[in-house]
């Protein structure tokens, strides 16, 4: 059992722990499609002409990718056994969007005797009022921490997602989220909040 201690000198440790499971994650789930994966880097690569090319394909290997992972979804809602079943369909598929994999990884630390929370970030574009979301987890919280402020999630916290394949430091990790989903801050707003479900 790994014990997370709230300390700063010991935020290292913490780390550790997470890239630890991130590990035993990756094992466990060698390589997950998404169809939400391949639509970013769809969206973040359209303007490269090698990527161009492979758009149809890339977009239909993500349409197929949405509907395995909708019906992995509609299965889940009545499944008694909520995280044997999405542990058994998502190895099944080889398929996974990022709330699969934070309720996976929730799971995954908990195994390892480590509390975490799932978050969601929604990044909300003021101008044309659509809405992005991703779900991770994260650990070693402050005990005053406020999910829906990431400063006060303190210096031993940390970020594990499988989804971003990342373990790092919560406030490193929040700014390589919004780098890899390219956060428009004159027109973006970010707001986190607890994730508890699909």
């Amino acid at each position: 059992m790994m014990n997370v201690i709230n300390t700063p000198k010991l935020s290292t440790q913490n780390l550790r722990s997470g890239e630890k499971v991130l590990k035993q994650f990756k094992q466990e789930f060698p390589y997950l499609r998404s169809n939400t994966r391949i639509n970013l880097e769809l969206f973040n690569h359209k303007d490269n002409e090698n990527i161009t090319s492979l758009t149809p394909k890339l977009k239909g290997r993500a349409s197929m990718t949405g509907f395995k992972i909708y019906m992995m979804r509609q299965q889940y809602a009545s499944a008694k056994d909520k995280i044997g079943f999405l542990t058994s369909a998502v190895k099944k598929e080889k398929s996974a969007n990022c709330a699969e994999c934070a309720i996976l990884m929730h799971d995954k630390l908990a195994q390892n005797g480590i509390k975490s929370q799932n978050v969601r970030l929604n990044i909300q574009n003021n101008v044309d009022k659509s809405n992005r979301n991703h779900a991770f987890t994260v650990f070693g919280l402050d005990k005053n921490a406020n999910i829906s402020k990431p400063h006060t999630w303190g210096k031993n916290a940390i970020i594990v997602d499988g989804w971003a394949n990342i373990a790092k430091k919560a406030q490193e990790g929040v700014k390589y989220l919004k780098q890899l989903f390219q956060l428009n801050t004159k027109e973006e707003t970010c707001v986190f909040e607890p994730f508890r479900n699909i």
